[in-house]
């Protein structure tokens, strides 16, 4: 229902306001996360990146949060990245779908980050990497959907996202290196 999505929305812009303003309150911090942890399943990738961020920033790590957001993102990515394009692909604008790689992409980078900062694991980077190597090649595969730019200095957000051309030799060059314990 609409209110409960915004009341996700609020989840995860209160814990980015904490982080942005550097306020460093126990009590809202272990409310937001209570909320969150019940509501894990509801979240958008990008909310529970949102979420991450947003404690990595205020190098205040929950334990039962950052699991609960891995186990959440896992269940999703595993799923997710394969099928990312072609999903979209089939219902979407060739400017919708551009829009969503980025995000989808981004939330990636934004979850690595976050759980990097705080030096938390459980089992998530090398599954964000996964998948950043699955959408890389599923670009390559399907160049023609991602209009090619020669200019992209201003950033990313300026034109079109490039084809990640050599998608399939960065995974094969990464694969070696991903330490599973």
């Amino acid at each position: 229902d609409h209110n409960g999505r915004t009341r996700l929305q609020e989840l995860a812009n209160v814990a980015w306001a904490t982080a942005v303003l550097r306020c460093h309150d126990t009590e809202l911090f272990a409310q937001n996360a209570a909320a969150s942890i019940e509501r894990s399943r509801d979240f958008t990738l990008q909310g529970l990146a949102n979420l991450a961020w947003s404690r990595a920033a205020c190098l205040s790590p929950d334990p039962l949060l950052f699991k609960v957001i891995a186990s959440e993102c896992i269940r999703r990515l595993t799923v997710d990245a394969s099928n990312l394009l072609q999903r979209t692909r089939l219902s979407s604008t060739s400017e919708l779908l551009e829009d969503t790689v980025f995000w989808y992409v981004a939330s990636l980078a934004e979850i690595t980050w976050a759980f990097t900062m705080l030096n938390i694991d459980e089992g998530l980077p090398a599954v964000t990497l996964s998948s950043m190597c699955q959408v890389g090649i599923a670009m390559d595969a399907d160049a023609d959907a991602f209009p090619q730019v020669e200019d992209n200095a201003a950033g990313p957000r300026t034109g079109r996202i490039r084809s990640a051309r050599g998608g399939l030799e960065m995974q094969r060059k990464l694969e070696p290196e991903v330490v599973h314990e």
